[in-house]
């Protein structure tokens, strides 16, 4: 859906965390999407938040790269802890 003609950018609305910014990463690599994309960052569900939210879209999501590192750490918190 991602690369259909009339789609002209993406939107990550997934979870602010890593996790949620590493699954639209996948996603968006999988799909060897190359269009521009934004992230919409609210903390609240309220439809004036959501639309606030839209208004000020942020041009990237953090470094996709963080979330790849996290199962190492967790893994070493486990032998560890």
């Amino acid at each position: 859906m991602i690369n259909a003609p009339e789609v002209e950018r993406v939107v990550c609305a997934t979870d602010a965390g890593r996790e949620g910014e590493r699954s639209f990463a996948i996603i968006y690599e999988a799909a060897g999407c190359r269009k521009p994309f934004q992230r919409l960052w609210i903390s609240s569900l309220t439809p004036d938040a959501i639309r606030q939210g839209f208004r000020k879209l942020r041009d990237r999501p953090r470094s996709r790269s963080a979330g790849r590192r996290r199962p190492r750490a967790q893994r070493a918190d486990w032998l560890v802890g």
